[in-house]
């Protein structure tokens, strides 16, 4: 599932950013200078999320970590539907 992930800092923005990045879920980091960070992620399970989550937690200078799952298209779950059929 694709995850977006919005990270609330108090300075180190390219710290943050750079241990961000190197997770092997992330595949995109952005970091705007009002202090957010907002990174892209693909994880297999919710228990990957939260080993994903508690990871970026625990870095120096993160306030507030939230995420949202973006929700598949109605077109993606039809193209899934026939190729399971």
């Amino acid at each position: 599932m694709e995850v977006l992930i919005l990270v609330a800092h108090l300075g180190w923005p390219d710290e943050i950013s750079s241990y961000i990045s190197k997770s092997p879920n992330v595949s995109e980091v952005y970091s705007s200078p009002s202090g957010y960070i907002v990174a892209r992620a693909s994880v297999e399970s919710p228990s990957d999320l939260k080993t994903l989550l508690g990871r970026i937690r625990r870095c120096r200078g993160v306030l507030k970590v939230e995420y949202m799952v973006a929700r598949r298209s109605a077109a993606a779950r039809n193209r899934s539907q026939e190729a399971l059929s």
